[in-house]
C-alpha cells in the first residue's frame, strides 16, 4: 500500500512506501472507518532515519500536510489532527477530512413547506461548506417539513437530517493526478428494510462458521423495554384512530394489529408470551407505552408506530461476535456496511444471524492486526429453502450406492470343457434399476462391450475372473466379478470286459425343459468378433465410415453400432444396433431476427484478462474493411490503394488481422514470383510507406504505432504475376484484447470477446468470462513421464538382417475396464500394457491389459501414544544447474551453480531429493541489467562530461536548473533551452558489439517544443578519425514530452557492429519563435532490455565517496607524514624510560580489561538477543519471518554468498577466496590470502602495529600520540 503526503495545497509531495528500497516506510498503520459515523480515523508513523541517515522527504512531513490513499476502489484523504515529532520518527494522527463538519457550527432553518433532502443540505448550508456534490439518492422523492436550532454542529446536524428521512449517508473522494481535489460527494441511501439494503452489498458469499472464521457468539437478552400495547400519537394531535390493519406471522397468526376508533397497536403473541401480571387469566395482560412523536400524516405515524412495536415486542437479543483476523485475509473486499451470515451451531436449535460491517480496523503493514465489528444483527432461520431441500432429496438420492445384479444361464462351473452360460448384469441405485452398457473384462483385457456376454467351456483351461463393468453416461459407475471352472473327470482308464446284461429299469419321470439355446451355424466354431460405430442423420440409412472407438455423440443423431461375426470356415455375420441421441428438449422461443440479406464473413477471438469479473475490459474495433482486394497488374510488385484509411495514435497499440489464400508476411520480395502478400500504411506527409503486417496476421499481427498520430491509407501487395492472391475482411482493433491467450493468475478473469463481422461493413460481439481459481496443494511426485518423441535419423549402420522394432505402449485408467482412459496422468490406480510392431499409442482401452498398480487408501489404524511435546524446523539448501533442481544437484556450492534451492521440514539430515526443494534463478534475482554507462546523469552540480553535438565541443544551451515538478524544486536537472534545433551530448562510452540495451530518461518541456530525439552515435575502436560511423535514431517525439508533470521514457536499441558510441539528445526547436525549453535527468543507458530505476554510475560513485573524504591530502603530504611518523616511532622508543613504559604498559592492559568486560557484556546481549528470538518464534509457530529476513538479506550468485538489504546499501559478500565489504555498491574492504585491504578507514580511538600504539592524545585531542607497549596484544 502507497500513502500519498499532500501539501497545504492538495498537492503531492511525497510519497511512502515499504516495498520500494529508498523511499520513506511507514509503520503500525491503523484505518479505522466507522458506518455509524460516516467517516474515519487514520494513524501511522514514519521513521526520520533510513540507511543510517536522514531521509531527504522528511522535510515535506509537517502538520499542514494532508495524506491520502487508495484503497477498495475509492481515494480516501485525511487532516492531520495531531503530530508528535522525536529525535528518529514522527507519530500523526489523521481524521478523514469529512470530521471538520464536527468542528463547523450549524445554522438554524424551518421549512415553510415540505421539501426534498437536497433542499435541506443546501439551505443548511452543509454542501457548499464542503463544495459537497450529492451522487446516489435513493430517498430523492421524500419530503417533509422540519425545523432545525442552531445548537449542535454541522455534521451532528446531517446525522439528524438523515435519520429523518430514514437514510444513511457516505463520502466519497476523487482526486486529480496532482493531488488536489477532483469531486467530493455525498451519497444518500434508503436505510435497510425488506426492498434497499443502505450502504455495502448483501453478500451471500461470506458465511463465518464457529472455529473457522468464527471464534465465538455471545447471546444477551433484555426484557426491560418490551411492551405489548402502544399508544401513538403525532404532532397537532394526529392519531391512528382512522386506520385498521393487521399483520400475520409466517403461520398466519395475527402478530400485529391496531382497529379503528383506537390509538392503540397490539402485540397479541407477545402478551401471550410475555404477561405484564402472573395471572394468566387477568385480561389486562398487556404492557403499555405510550408516545408522543412530531409525525403530522397518519401513514408516517403508522409506519412508525409498526417500526417500533416490532423492535420492542419481543426482548431484545444483544449479540457480540469475535471473528478470527483471517478473516479480514480471506475476504479482502468485505466493505462497511456488508452483510454477511454467522452460523454457530452450539446454540439449542442451532444458531444462523444476518449481520452487518459497522467499524473495520485495518493495518497496511501489520494484517494480522486487522479486525471488524459487527451490528445490526437479525436472526434468521437456518432451514434449507423449499427448492433447496428438493435440491438436496435429489442429492442423496444420488448419493445412493450403485450394485450390479448378476444372473447366468448355466451357472459357473463347466465339466470336460462342455457347455457355455450367458452372463446378464442389471444395475440398481436403490431399489431403482438403472439403464446401462457393460464392457467384460477378462485378466484385463475388455473382450466384449454390450448387454450380455457368454462364457464358453472349452475357452476355459484355469480359474478365470470375469469383470464387468456398468457404465452411464460415459462413466463407470459399478463393477462386480464372478469366477467360472472348468472341471474334468479325470482321465478314462482302460476299457473292462462287458458286464452281464441288466433287468430293464423304470421309467423315470419327465425332466423341465431346458434354455432355448443361442442359434448357430451347425458344425462351425465363432473365429473374431469386430465392433465398430458410426453416426448417422437417419436409423435407416447406414453411416457412411465407421470407427473403432465410439465417435463423439451429436445431439439429434442417431448412435449406429455394427457387430462382425467371422466363422472358422470364413464366412460372416453382421447385425447393427442403433440408438439416437436425444435433443435438449423441447424447441425454445423464436430468437431475436437475424440480419436481413447480411451475411457472416469473420469471426475472431480475442482474449484480455482483468480483476473484474462483472465489468468487461475497455476495447473496440477502429476500422473494419470487409472488402475483398485482389491486384491484377500481373507482375511480382502487384500493389493496389485500397481507398480505406485508418486513424492510428502514436505510441498505441493495435491487432491487425485479415485473411488471405496467399502467406501473409512483413517482407517485400519483389525478384520472383511468390505467394506472399502484405498489407501497409500510408502516408507521405510523413513520409511512411511501411508494412505492418507478418506472418501472424491470420489469427492477429499485435503492432505499436510509433509514427505520428494521424489517418493512413491502406495499400495491398501480392507478388504473383497471375493475379491469383487476394486479401480481405481487415480489421484493425486496439491492443486491450489480443490474440493470443495472456497468463492468467489464480483469482484474475479471462475475458473471451468473439466479434462477427458481416458482408455490409458491420459487426456484433459477445462476451464471456471465466475466473481462474486458486492454485491448488501441491500434488505427489508422479512416476517417470512416457517416451519422448521419436528423434532425428541417425546416420545409417551397416546393414543387418531384416527385423521389426517391437514397441511397449502404456497407459492409465481408474477401473480394470479401462474407465477414465489417459495416456499422461499417472495418479489413476490402474495401468494397461501392451505390445506391438506399431510405434503409434492406441486410443482404445481394450488394446491393454489392465493391471492395478496402486493400491487403495487403508484403513485408520489404532491411535499412537501421545508423542513428544513440540518439533524442531530446520532449513535445508542446496544448489543446482537447472530450474527443477535435477541438473547437477548438490548440497555444496561449487562457485558457478545457478539455481539455489530451500527446504523446510523437521528433519536435520539434508534431502537429497530435489523436489523437495523450492527454487530460485539466483543470477535473475540480483539485479536488472549491467552499471550505467552515463556518467553525471543526474541531480548534476556541474555540465562535466556533457557536449554539443559531438562530446568534445561546449554546450552553450545546456545549463543545471530546476523545476517544481522535480521533487517540488529542491533538486538539480538539465535543461536545453533554444529557438532552432539544438543537441546536447554524452561523454562516449564502450558497447559490446550487436548487443541491445537500454536507454531510460525523465523529461517534461515547455508546450512550444517542436519535438525530441534521441540517438545513439556509434563508432568502431579503430575509427577514431570519426565522430561516429552509426546512427541509431530510437526515438522520435512530437510535441512536448509532457507540460503537466514529469514523465519516464524506457527506450532500447541495438548496438550493431559498434565498440564505443554516446547519446544525443535534440530539442528540435519552437513553434512559435520563443525560447523552448526541454528538462530531463535520471538519464541510465545499461545492458539489457528490462526496465529499472535509475541507478548511478559506478564512476560517480567513487568521485561521490572520494568527495567526502574528512581532509583532500595529497599523495606527497601522506608519504611525508609517513616518513615523520616513522621518525618519531624510532625517538619514541630510543627515549622510552622504562618508568613510563610501564605506565603505558599498565594503560593498555586497562584497555584490554575494559574490552573484555564490553566483550562479555555484548557476547552476553547476544545469548540474551537469540534467546528472544527463537522465542518469538516458537510463539509465531511459523517460519515466515524467517522467509522474509532471508528474501531481504540474503542472496546467492556465481560469485557467492551476499549478506545485506536488497536496495544495494550495504553488504558483505563471501567467495571462495576472498570476502568483501561494500559501501554504495563499491567494494571498500576486503581479505584476501591473509591480508585486509582497505582503501579508506577511520579509527575512532587507536590502532596497534607490532609493539607501537597510535591512539588520540587524552590531554590535546586534536593530535595523536605513538606508544611502545611491548609485546601485549
Amino acid at each position: 500500500m502507497q500513502i500519498w503526503i499532500h501539501d497545504k495545497n492538495m498537492r503531492k509531495v511525497c510519497a511512502l512506501n515499504n516495498n520500494v528500497p529508498g523511499m520513506l516506510p511507514y509503520s503500525n498503520s491503523q484505518w479505522h472507518p466507522y458506518l455509524e459515523y460516516s467517516t474515519s480515523t487514520f494513524d501511522f508513523t514514519i521513521p526520520k532515519i533510513v540507511n543510517g541517515k536522514l531521509h531527504e522527504d522528511v522535510k515535506y512531513i509537517n502538520d499542514d500536510m494532508f495524506v491520502s490513499f487508495y484503497y477498495d476502489n475509492s481515494y480516501h484523504v485525511f487532516y492531520v489532527s495531531q503530530l508528535i515529532e522525536n529525535d528518529t520518527s514522527f507519530q500523526v494522527t489523521c481524521n478523514n477530512t469529512n470530521l471538520e463538519l464536527a468542528q463547523e457550527q450549524s445554522v438554524a432553518l424551518k421549512s415553510n413547506g415540505a421539501q426534498n433532502i437536497a433542499w435541506y443540505l443546501e439551505h443548511l448550508e452543509i454542501l457548499g461548506f464542503t463544495n459537497l456534490e450529492i451522487g446516489v439518492n435513493e430517498v430523492s422523492d421524500k419530503t417533509r417539513t422540519l425545523e432545525f436550532e442552531p445548537q449542535e454542529t454541522k455534521l451532528a446536524q446531517l446525522h439528524s437530517l438523515m435519520s429523518k428521512f430514514d437514510a444513511e449517508f457516505a463520502f466519497r473522494t476523487e482526486l486529480n493526478r496532482d493531488g488536489t481535489i477532483k469531486r467530493f460527494t455525498i451519497d444518500i441511501y434508503q436505510i435497510p428494510d425488506e426492498t434497499h439494503h443502505g450502504i455495502g452489498k448483501a453478500r451471500g458469499d461470506v458465511v463465518l462458521h464457529y472455529q473457522n472464521e468464527l471464534k465465538g457468539v455471545q447471546v444477551t437478552s433484555d426484557k426491560t423495554q418490551l411492551f405489548n400495547a402502544g399508544v401513538f400519537t403525532g404532532a397537532d394531535g394526529v392519531n391512528l384512530e382512522s386506520v385498521e390493519f393487521e399483520e400475520k406471522n409466517e403461520l398466519g397468526q395475527v402478530e400485529f394489529y391496531s382497529r379503528k376508533g383506537s390509538s392503540y397497536v397490539f402485540a397479541p403473541l407477545s402478551r401471550e408470551r410475555y404477561p405484564s401480571t402472573m395471572n394468566p387469566n387477568n385480561a389486562d395482560n398487556w404492557t403499555r407505552k405510550d408516545f408522543q412523536t412530531e409525525y403530522k400524516d397518519v401513514n408516517s405515524l403508522k409506519g412508525y408506530a409498526l417500526r417500533t412495536i416490532k423492535q420492542y415486542a419481543y426482548p431484545l437479543l444483544t449479540y457480540t461476535v469475535d471473528v478470527h483476523s483471517s478473516f479480514m485475509e480471506n475476504y479482502k473486499d468485505i466493505s462497511l456496511g456488508d452483510t454477511v451470515k454467522i452460523i454457530n451451531n452450539n446454540f439449542r436449535g442451532g444458531l444462523a444471524l444476518e449481520a452487518r460491517v459497522t467499524e473495520m480496523v485495518v493495518s497496511f503493514d501489520m494484517p494480522l492486526n486487522n479486525s471488524v465489528v459487527f451490528s445490526n444483527y437479525r436472526k434468521i432461520v437456518n432451514k434449507p429453502s423449499d427448492s433447496l431441500q428438493q435440491r438436496i432429496d435429489e442429492i442423496a438420492a444420488r448419493a445412493l450406492p450403485y450394485r450390479v445384479e448378476i444372473t447366468t444361464t448355466n451357472g459357473t462351473v463347466f465339466k470336460n470343457g462342455v457347455g457355455l452360460s450367458t452372463v446378464r448384469p442389471v444395475l440398481k441405485q436403490g431399489d431403482k434399476t438403472v439403464n446401462a452398457t457393460w464392457r467384460f473384462v477378462i485378466g484385463g483385457v475388455i473382450k466384449y462391450v454390450g448387454m450380455t456376454y457368454d462364457m464358453v467351456a472349452s475357452q476355459i483351461t484355469q480359474p478365470t475372473a470375469l469383470t464387468v463393468s456398468a457404465w452411464v453416461d460415459n462413466k463407470e459407475v459399478a463393477s462386480e466379478e464372478v469366477t467360472f471352472l472348468n472341471v474334468s473327470d479325470g482321465r478314462n482308464g482302460a476299457k473292462g470286459d462287458p458286464g452281464p446284461k441288466g433287468d430293464k429299469g423304470e421309467q423315470g419321470p419327465k425332466g423341465d425343459r431346458g434354455n432355448d439355446g443361442l442359434p448357430g451355424k451347425n458344425g462351425v466354431g465363432l473365429k473374431t468378433t469386430t465392433i465398430t460405430y458410426g453416426m448417422s442423420d437417419s436409423d435407416t440409412v447406414m453411416p457412411t465410415s465407421w470407427t473403432s472407438n465410439p465417435p463423439i455423440l451429436v445431439k439429434g443423431k442417431y448412435l449406429w453400432t455394427k457387430t462382425q461375426w467371422m466363422y472358422t470356415d470364413l464366412s460372416s455375420e453382421t447385425g447393427y444396433q442403433k440408438t439416437y441421441i436425444p435433443q435438449n428438449g423441447s424447441k425454445g422461443d423464436d430468437g431475436l431476427p437475424g440480419k436481413d440479406g447480411v451475411g457472416l464473413v469473420n469471426t475472431t477471438l480475442r482474449y484480455a484478462k482483468s480483476m473484474d469479473g462483472v465489468n468487461k475490459p475497455s476495447g473496440s474495433v477502429i476500422a473494419a474493411i470487409s472488402d475483398k482486394y485482389q491486384p491484377s497488374n500481373s507482375k511480382t510488385d502487384n500493389l493496389i490503394m485500397t481507398g480505406q484509411r485508418v486513424r492510428l495514435e502514436q505510441g498505441k497499440t493495435y491487432i491487425l488481422s485479415a485473411e488471405t489464400n496467399g502467406t501473409f508476411t512483413n517482407q517485400h520480395v519483389t525478384t520472383s514470383s511468390n505467394s506472399n502478400a502484405t498489407i501497409w500504411i500510408i502516408n507521405s506527409s510523413f513520409s511512411t510507406w511501411a508494412i505492418i503486417s507478418d506472418s501472424n496476421t491470420a489469427n492477429g499481427t499485435r503492432y505499436t504505432h510509433n509514427r505520428p498520430t494521424g489517418e493512413y491509407g491502406i495499400r495491398i501487395n501480392t507478388y504473383t504475376t497471375d493475379n491469383s492472391i487476394w486479401i480481405k475482411n481487415i480489421v484493425f482493433e486496439d491492443g486491450t484484447w489480443l490474440p493470443d491467450i495472456p497468463t492468467v493468475n489464480p483469482g484474475e478473469y479471462l475475458w473471451t470477446r468473439t466479434t462477427w463481422f458481416y458482408s455490409d461493413g458491420t459487426n456484433e460481439q459477445g462476451f464471456s468470462v471465466a475466473k481462474m481459481g486458486e492454485q491448488g496443494p501441491k500434488g505427489d511426485r508422479g512416476i517417470q513421464g512416457l517416451q519422448g518423441p521419436k528423434g532425428d535419423q541417425g546416420i545409417p549402420g551397416v546393414k543387418g538382417a531384416d527385423g521389426k522394432t517391437q514397441y511397449t505402449h502404456i497407459a492409465y485408467a481408474d477401473t480394470v475396464s479401462g474407465g477414465g482412459f489417459s495416456q499422461t496422468d499417472t495418479n489413476k490406480p490402474f495401468i494397461g500394457m501392451y505390445q506391438d510392431f506399431n510405434a503409434t499409442d492406441s486410443r482404445n482401452p481394450q488394446d491393454y491389459r489392465w493391471s492395478k498398480w496402486k493400491g487403495s487408501d487403508g484403513r485408520d489404524g489404532i491411535p499412537g501414544k501421545a508423542g513428544a511435546d513440540g518439533r524442531t524446523p530446520y532449513v535445508h539448501f542446496a544448489y543446482a544447474d537447472s530450474a527443477d533442481g535435477r541438473t547437477g544437484f548438490s548440497l555444496s556450492q561449487n562457485g558457478n551453480k545457478r539455481y539455489l534451492g530451500v527446504c523446510t521440514n523437521f528433519n536435520q539430515a539434508d534431502s537429497t531429493n530435489p523436489a523437495d526443494y523450492v527454487w530460485n534463478d539466483m543470477v535473475g534475482s540480483v539485479s536488472v541489467g549491467g552499471e550505467n554507462l552515463i556518467t553525471n546523469s543526474a541531480f548534476p552540480d556541474n555540465l562535466d562530461n556533457w557536449g554539443y553535438w559531438e562530446v568534445s565541443q561546449k554546450n552553450a544551451n545546456l545549463s543545471i536548473s530546476s523545476h517544481s515538478f522535480y521533487y517540488n524544486g529542491a533538486r538539480p536537472l538539465f535543461l536545453l533551452r533554444v529557438s532552432s534545433v539544438v543537441p546536447a551530448s554524452t561523454l562516449r562510452f564502450p558497447v559490446k558489439r550487436n548487443t541491445d540495451y537500454s536507454f531510460n530518461i525523465q523529461t517534461f518541456g515547455t508546450g512550444n517544443i517542436k519535438g525530441v530525439d534521441i540517438y545513439f552515435l556509434g563508432r568502431k575502436s579503430n575509427e577514431t578519425d570519426k565522430v561516429f560511423s552509426k546512427v541509431v535514431n530510437f526515438k522520435s517525439h512530437n510535441g512536448s514530452p509532457s507540460t503537466t508533470g514529469l514523465v519516464k521514457w524506457h527506450l532500447t536499441f541495438n548496438s550493431g557492429e559498434c565498440d564505443e558510441g554516446f547519446i544525443r539528445i535534440d530539442n528540435k526547436g519552437t513553434t512559435n519563435g520563443s525560447q523552448s525549453m526541454l528538462f530531463f535527468t535520471e538519464l541510465d543507458c545499461y545492458e539489457g532490455t528490462t526496465d529499472r530505476a535509475w541507478q548511478a554510475s559506478p564512476k560517480d560513485l567513487a568521485s561521490q565517496l572520494d568527495g567526502k573524504a574528512d581532509s583532500a591530502l595529497t599523495q606527497d603530504q601522506i608519504n611525508k607524514l609517513n616518513e615523520l611518523n616513522s621518525i618519531v616511532q624510532a625517538e619514541l622508543k630510543a627515549k622510552a624510560s622504562l618508568s613510563v613504559v610501564n605506565q603505558w604498559v599498565k594503560a593498555y592492559q586497562d584497555f584490554l580489561s575494559t574490552n573484555q568486560e564490553n566483550k562479555n557484556k555484548t557476547e552476553k546481549a547476544l545469548v540474551e538477543a537469540s534467546q528472544r528470538i527463537v522465542k518469538l518464534q516458537n510463539d509465531l509457530g511459523e517460519t515466515s519471518q524467517r522467509w522474509n529476513f532471508l528474501d531481504n538479506y540474503m542472496r546467492a550468485s556465481n560469485e557467492g554468498l551476499i549478506i545485506g538489504k536488497n536496495d544495494g546499501s550495504n553488504s558483505v559478500m563471501v567467495s571462495d577466496n576472498r570476502i568483501s565489504m561494500f559501501s554504495s555498491g563499491t567494494e571498500v574492504m576486503y581479505i584476501d590470502k591473509g591480508v585486509i585491504h582497505i582503501q579508506n578507514g577511520i579509527f575512532s580511538k587507536s590502532i596497534q602495529i607490532g609493539y607501537y600504539r597510535e591512539e588520540q592524545d587524552l590531554i590535546d585531542p586534536n593530535r595523536n600520540v605513538i606508544k611502545w607497549v611491548g609485546g601485549n596484544y
